[in-house]
């Protein structure tokens, strides 16, 4: 009876252990892990004035000593919490015999720590993978020396000027998420995918340790019932600029347009290449709503890339981004590595840390509140104004958004003809066009009728200079 108490405390115990682990120690240990590489970060910082340096490693290392000893002398307590019933029960019974070796001690250990299954988190991302998230891409150096290396992976490093790579891209809520993966076929193209991350500037490296084949799908998080897995194609590309430029042209309310050096731009073919499959002679495809901010940079450096932009009817697409602006500031104040992540990837289209992009154009935003329809009708015309500016690119396709949800066939052949490329006979089904509405200018609230006049004229080039489709 005295043991089958004992064996009881020890099972006690040990789910006092779990519990400590997970609601004592596990944020310490999450700032410890951190600090350690934000250290490491620190030191292959080539770029920072030596004496800034010295002073950000101090800085960073007092912090991490601090963090180190808290975690030491918590794991301390924690284990004495965990003794404690055994420590009563030894002073109640003091001719106790203490068991530490039979298999009813460790089968008691072994049951308590079943606890741990109870205690996941219900979010999307599990606590080790926020923490590795977080390493990985909190530390732009880390992840340039990780780039280093696995870029030495690949065989042909004289990658040329003249590569043909396609960029989906547009204004948010355009549809560009749908359009990337309709003409996605792996024979003909390769491109950034859910499983790179977070090793995304290392996806060779990474593929070795992770290489999903059949994910289950869920919907992704705008609530437009869209369906993502690992193995879909998402955009990352971002993070290459990103880390590549030092966040530079992220500003506290903006994006900046911005050049790229043709260093940078050598670096982003040798990028592209590492998400080859198996060095299969593949087009690199990709979704980056940002490419605006850089585009006529690129264009520099290469006449030969493809750039399917999309647009949508104004109002309709202000709507959406209103509606995906307020949803997302809920996501992120519910939980706070919604918003990390999206900074991460550079997405910064909605939400609380959303940010128009600064493109030297006539559009005044600071009358308009985020919350009024009229700010992101100026967002789209800020846009698309620029874009028109950027024409005539004879490498420049516009689809209209409309296109794409009555006539999904057509459009994927007129867009296989323009790429010069086969993307396959599968039929899709045309989306409900019907509920999707044609609204005005006029319906966007408390806007300048000057505004709703250069957004009228602008939809109209835009649907002038759109690619031409035969609906049948």
């Amino acid at each position: 009876m005295t043991l089958s108490v004992y064996h009881l405390l020890v099972l006690l115990g040990t789910i006092l252990f779990c519990l400590g682990l997970k609601y004592i120690l596990a944020k310490p240990f999450y700032k410890l892990s951190v600090r350690s590489v934000r250290q490491l970060d620190i030191i292959m910082d080539n770029a920072t004035d030596e004496d800034e340096k010295d002073v950000l490693i101090l800085k960073n290392l007092l912090g991490l000593l601090k963090m180190f000893f808290l975690v030491f002398f918590l794991m301390i307590f924690i284990i004495f919490l965990a003794t404690i019933p055994v420590l009563i029960y030894k002073w109640i019974k003091p001719d106790l015999v203490v068991d530490t070796s039979s298999m009813y001690f460790y089968g008691s250990m072994f049951v308590g720590s079943f606890v741990i299954l109870f205690l996941k988190d219900k979010a999307d991302y599990s606590y080790w993978s926020k923490l590795l998230h977080t390493i990985i891409l909190d530390n732009y150096n880390v992840g340039k020396y990780l780039f280093k290396k696995d870029k030495k992976k690949l065989k042909n490093q004289s990658t040329g000027k003249d590569e043909e790579f396609v960029i989906v891209s547009g204004l948010a809520r355009a549809g560009t998420t749908a359009l990337a993966r309709m003409i996605y076929t792996p024979e003909i193209f390769h491109s950034t995918k859910y499983a790179n991350m977070p090793f995304i500037l290392a996806p060779k490296f990474w593929k070795r340790f992770y290489n999903p084949k059949n994910a289950k799908e869920k919907k992704r998080a705008h609530g437009d019932n869209v369906m993502h897995s690992e193995t879909s194609i998402e955009a990352m590309e971002e993070y290459f600029f990103k880390s590549h430029l030092n966040d530079r042209y992220i500003k506290g309310e903006s994006l900046l347009k911005h050049d790229i050096d043709s260093s940078t731009y050598d670096e982003y073919l040798k990028f592209q290449a590492l998400f080859a499959e198996n060095e299969k002679e593949t087009r690199f495809l990709v979704k980056n709503n940002n490419l605006i901010l850089r585009l006529e940079s690129l264009r520099q450096y290469n006449k030969q890339f493809k750039v399917i932009l999309m647009f949508r009817n104004p109002v309709d697409h202000a709507k959406s981004l209103l509606n995906q602006h307020l949803n997302f500031i809920k996501q992120q104040k519910e939980d706070p590595f919604t918003l990390k992540y999206m900074d991460w990837l550079g997405h910064h289209e909605f939400g609380l840390h959303q940010k128009y992009f600064d493109l030297n154009g006539g559009v005044d935003f600071s009358k308009y509140d985020k919350t009024m329809l009229s700010y992101w009708l100026l967002s789209w015309l800020n846009y698309y104004e620029h874009l028109l500016t950027l024409l005539p690119d004879d490498n420049i396709i516009l689809v209209e958004y409309q296109d794409l949800l009555s006539s999904p066939n057509p459009l994927k052949e007129a867009l296989a003809s323009k790429l010069g490329v086969a993307l396959g006979k599968d039929k899709i089904a045309a989306f409900n066009a019907a509920k999707y509405s044609n609204a005005t200018p006029e319906e966007g609230m408390n806007l300048d009728v000057v505004y709703q006049d250069r957004i009228k004229e602008v939809f109209a080039k835009l649907q002038d200079k759109k690619l031409a489709i035969d609906a049948g």
